[in-house]
């Protein structure tokens, strides 16, 4: 066995795939429990002491099992060997020539077979300045405009010369891959430079480099290399097409309209509907041919279609229902706000926005609280203003929008919304990123430094011309300040401002500047410069920190690697590869996610197959300077086929049995289809139809089939069960036999179906009208909801326990008689009504509402509580084990609550069933949000605030009286 660190080991419950091999049925269920080695912080550490990098192993067998180390420099493949000790590897520096940067640890490992391999670890080194002199001063982002004349690109530059006499004799501009795609054309003007590209084009956020030779006035010639990354100034954007959103309509007698809507490649399953006046939810239908039908609908009713868009944004459209009959497919007419069709957006430019005055007297918008502003949502989600918001109204004509520099941040695939609210209600229009006019960032100042002084930095911030041209001064009332607190002095010739100070007062790393102009309307300029000064000591940063795996048993393989900042914060670019011992690629992708404050890769590898087990492979990525790689070995420990037996019934009925072999059954929920093999969209069976709700397996259990749907003699079927947690899919195909139909004797016939209309729901039971067949004695009887128990009694079954307000589905009852005989009652959704027990009440409404988003309606979106973890506070709670406010914190700490509830308005909306039990007023609202905001700014933690805002309204006394009157212990 490879003894290096295990880093990932998922359990048989948790990690189950299923590897698709060509030489197999495609649908072949298989489990895994897989294993990454490698090296990384938690096996060694790193000291630098006298001149030396010392390196230890935590146990003495890898210590032994290392032959080798050595320091490669990523640069220039030069490499350090490391002195192996008695305790540790030693590396002198007294004779090297090392500088800060990114470098690798190479361990040489003996396996236990006496074979060896190489392991890579990445690292950022840091070594400490000798003193202040050494102090460095660069400009960052030092490119002003890129210009194109007949068909040539030319890229106009400044740099940032440490002295006046300093001269830039020649220079190329280079691709993230170093290759040259431009030359210096001029270098007459000392401080701007042309470099022609011809026709070579610069991309949107990608990274390329001017390399530049610097004579001083020694006549001495370094060579420097500088990055930058090119950017967006102005963007064009156009309204979404919608023309693939279309309908037919079928007008009736009655002045109602039937719907079939057909929503192109959209996933019909991430689509609701709803009465955008009433709220009230409307019910969608599936014709079997991928269109969604609404029936019964009054003519001219506006509708909201809740939807994902292919850019994962959860938004609200809306349309009207037409007032006629169309049998040709008619692009729906949705609700845009805007009276335009594009629009350009110019960074710190105010824009004039046509407004359309019947949208908004359709959605009902005509309180003076309605606000219009455009936003876009970066890959985390987090919606980004990219315009300031204006207040609204059906009187206006038009509105005046200033758009700010989180325009720059809109990635090219990016969409843009425009956004139109008040305090309870918002609607989005999407934009399209149309052609864009593309500029560089630009350099606002350099800042040149003076070295002259013994213990003093001064600093001169020269404008460019964008700033201020040749014929122009500064005012005595513009001010430049440094770092938010340091005012610079404006120069007798009014051209620049100075600054001298002490080391110390400038920051290790990238400064800030910002330009306040008092004499004219300009907006205020803000820059960065970077300063590197002497450290303490030196730094020895392992760059990737953690490595994990997680399995999606259908179709990839996910690992996450756990990178630090240090080398994050540059930014990956496209250079992320995997690649065997035999330098074969693996088909993958990867990009960067974010868990609460802490970014991460996320690598994923499809199919899964392709990582072969016990074999060493090596991922090599850049951060579009250096190139890097780190490598890992892949052990699959045991394959695990489940068996699923299934069993006809008849027809249109069936029975699943061995689902406990299904790993994590009683743990976690699970989604349960069978399919057509051949049409994937023919769904015979399918317990929820959406796809975060799930069921607890048993051992066996019988269902029957859709509502019209029924087994075919000799056709091809697929059963699909699908772990919700952890993702993981089981399938296994089989072919329906009508002499498999098998007679179950110990049941008394069919099984019954009780619909929702014949249930008496009261308290917390549910009861229905029940005739015992002949001859027959009921001994038992189960439940398949948890905690719940059933009994009968004067011709009724009574179902009792059960939580309050909560959508129930696919719950069956098994009645045992005393002759060994039993029979099976399913029972149509329902929904459960208050309880008794108004703690009961309390905790269910806790859950619906602090986990629920804000305004959801439909009543299959509501986050219901599950048993399990219903019935453990219930207990906690009634025993005084707990507090009401330590339930509360509670709850607020999973990540679910943050996850469902984005900004502040919503956190105090859904808070407010929890600490009084009922909805806000909007006085009380707007005031708890006011606080939430105020606690934000002051502690920059999002997560502080709002427990600090939590912690006060909980000290309010109508909380301390709701816990009085449910028994809930104060503290």
């Amino acid at each position: 066995m490879n003894k290096f660190k295990k880093v990932s080991s998922i359990p048989m419950c948790i990690a189950a795939a299923s590897i698709i091999a060509s030489s197999i049925n495609d649908y072949t269920a298989s489990a895994l429990s897989n294993t990454l080695y490698a090296l990384t912080s938690e096996d060694f550490n790193v000291k630098y002491v006298d001149n030396n990098i010392l390196i230890n192993f935590n146990n003495t067998e890898l210590h032994n099992n290392v032959n080798s180390i050595k320091l490669l420099n990523s640069k220039n493949n030069t490499t350090f060997k490391f002195d192996k000790q008695s305790s540790n590897f030693k590396l002198n520096l007294d004779n090297t020539s090392l500088s800060d940067g990114f470098y690798s640890l190479v361990f040489n490992y003996k396996e236990s077979n006496s074979q060896t391999k190489e392991f890579i670890s990445p690292i950022y080194i840091d070594f400490p300045e000798v003193s202040a002199q050494k102090l460095s001063i660069t400009s960052l982002n030092p490119i002003i405009s890129l210009t194109n004349l007949n068909g040539v690109n030319k890229l106009r530059a400044r740099f940032n010369l440490l002295k006046i006499e300093d001269k830039i004799i020649n220079g190329k501009i280079l691709d993230e891959n170093n290759n040259q795609i431009g030359y210096l054309e001029n270098n007459s003007n000392p401080r701007e430079f042309v470099f022609n590209l011809g026709s070579s084009k610069l991309n949107i956020n990608q990274d390329y480099f001017i390399e530049y030779s610097l004579e001083d006035s020694s006549k001495k010639v370094t060579s420097i290399k500088i990055p930058f990354t090119y950017t967006v100034n102005s963007l064009r954007v156009d309204q979404m097409d919608m023309s693939r959103f279309t309908y037919t309509s079928s007008l009736k007698n009655n002045n109602k309209i039937d719907l079939t809507l057909s929503l192109g490649s959209l996933n019909n399953a991430n689509v609701t509907f709803s009465n955008a006046n009433t709220k009230e939810s409307i019910s969608s239908f599936y014709d079997g041919n991928g269109n969604i039908l609404l029936k019964d609908i009054d003519v001219n009713t506006l509708i909201a279609m809740d939807l994902t868009l292919e850019d994962g944004n959860y938004k609200t459209l809306i349309f009207k229902t037409p007032n006629s009959s169309t049998n040709n497919k008619t692009p729906l007419q949705f609700i845009k706000f805007i009276n335009s069709s594009n629009l350009m957006f110019k960074k710190g430019s105010t824009i004039t926005v046509p407004l359309i005055r019947e949208d908004l007297k359709n959605v009902g918008f005509t309180t003076p609280n309605t606000y219009l502003t455009f936003v876009y949502y970066d890959d985390f989600g987090q919606e980004i203003n990219i315009t300031d918001e204006k207040r609204i109204s059906t009187s206006s004509n038009s509105v005046d929008l200033y758009v700010n520099s989180n325009m720059e941040t809109i990635p090219p695939y990016g969409k843009v919304y425009a956004k139109v609210y008040t305090p309870t209600n918002s609607y989005f229009f999407p934009f399209d990123i149309g052609n864009s006019t593309e500029l560089s960032k630009s350099l606002s100042f350099d800042v040149i430094k003076d070295s002259s002084l013994n213990d003093k930095i001064s600093l001169t911030f020269r404008p460019s011309s964008s700033v201020l041209s040749s014929n122009e001064s500064f005012s005595n009332n513009d001010v430049l300040i440094i770092n938010n607190s340091i005012e610079a002095k404006l120069s007798d010739d009014k051209k620049s401002f100075t600054l001298t100070v002490s080391p110390g007062e400038l920051i290790n790393g990238v400064n800030s500047y910002t330009l306040i102009r008092g004499s004219s309307n300009l907006n205020s300029i803000t820059g960065e410069f970077l300063v590197r000064s002497n450290s303490s000591d030196i730094k020895i940063i392992n760059l990737i920190e953690s490595f994990t795996t997680k399995i999606n048993n259908s179709k990839e393989m996910i690992l996450d690697l756990d990178i630090n900042d240090e080398f994050l914060n540059n930014g990956i670019r496209n250079s992320l590869k995997i690649y065997d011992e035999f330098g074969g690629s693996l088909k993958l992708n990867f990009s960067i996610k974010k868990l609460n404050d802490n970014k991460y890769l996320e690598i994923i590898i499809d199919p899964p197959n392709q990582l072969i087990p016990n074999k060493p492979y090596t991922i090599e990525f850049s951060n579009g300077i250096n190139s890097f790689k780190y490598n890992f070995i892949y052990n699959n420990n045991s394959n695990y086929n489940p068996t699923i037996d299934m069993v006809f019934n008849g027809t249109e009925k069936f029975t699943l049995n061995g689902l406990d072999n299904i790993p994590g059954a009683s743990k976690y929920e699970f989604n349960i289809k069978i399919l057509d093999y051949y049409n994937k969209n023919n769904i015979l069976y399918e317990n929820f139809s959406q796809g975060y709700y799930g069921e607890k397996l048993n051992s066996s259990i019988t269902r029957n089939l859709k509502s019209g749907k029924y087994f075919i003699d000799g056709e091809r079927y697929l059963v699909e069960i699908k772990n919700t947690t952890t993702g993981d899919i089981y399938r296994e195909d089989f072919t329906f036999r009508e002499n498999n139909i098998v007679n179950n004797n110990n049941s008394n016939g069919s099984n019954i179906t009780i619909p929702s209309g014949n249930l008496d729901i009261s308290n917390s039971s549910i009861s229905f009208n029940y005739s015992i067949p002949s001859n027959k004695i009921v001994s038992k009887i189960t439940s398949s909801i948890e905690e719940s128990n059933a009994n009968y009694s004067n011709g009724k079954i009574i179902l009792d326990n059960v939580i309050p307000n909560k959508l129930y589905r696919n719950v069956s009852l098994i009645v045992n008689f005393s002759d060994g005989t039993n029979q099976i009652i399913n029972l149509n959704e329902f929904t459960s009504g208050n309880s008794n027990d108004n703690l009961k009440n309390y905790i269910s409404r806790v859950y619906r509402t602090s986990l629920t988003p804000i305004n959801e309606t439909n009543r299959y979106n509501i986050r219901y509580p599950d048993e399990e973890g219903f019935y453990y506070w219930y207990r906690m709670l009634k025993g005084q084990v707990f507090s009401g406010p330590e339930f509360i914190f509670r709850v607020l700490d999973g990540n679910e609550f943050n996850r469902v509830h984005k900004n502040s308005e919503d956190k105090i909306k859904a808070l407010y069933p929890i600490v009084v039990n009922r909805y806000g007023d909007l006085n009380g609202i707007n005031f708890w949000i006011d606080e939430l905001n105020k606690n934000i700014s002051s502690l920059n933690s999002d997560d502080l605030a709002l427990k600090l805002t939590l912690y006060k309204m909980l000290n309010e006394e109508e909380p301390k009286n709701l816990f009085r009157s449910l028994g809930i212990r104060l503290g």
